[in-house]
């Protein structure tokens, strides 16, 4: 569980870089999850914008590096799910 939102903040902290543009392009879980499949954020990363697709615990406190980039809405549930691959193409 943590070194899956290590790699999300990671993976955030990336596109931060880069965040006026819009680079993932797709994303597929794979694995015996029967929770909600991940999606790409609606809106760009700011305060009080989701952080979860199956929860509404919201980002506080966004770095202002951070702020505009996409990221990826995962489920908490899956937090528990064995056999889970997260695969993002950019």
């Amino acid at each position: 569980m943590f070194r899956r939102k290590i790699y999300l903040l990671l993976l955030v902290a990336v596109l931060a870089c880069t965040a006026q543009g819009q680079f993932i392009s797709s994303v597929v879980r794979t694995g015996n999850s029967t929770q909600p499949a991940p999606t790409l954020a609606p809106n760009p990363m700011d305060e009080d914008e989701l952080t979860f697709n199956d929860r509404t615990h919201q980002w506080n406190d966004v770095p202002l590096e951070m702020v505009d980039a996409q990221y990826v809405l995962t489920s908490n549930s899956d937090k528990t799910t064995t056999q889970y691959t997260l695969t993002v193409t950019m």
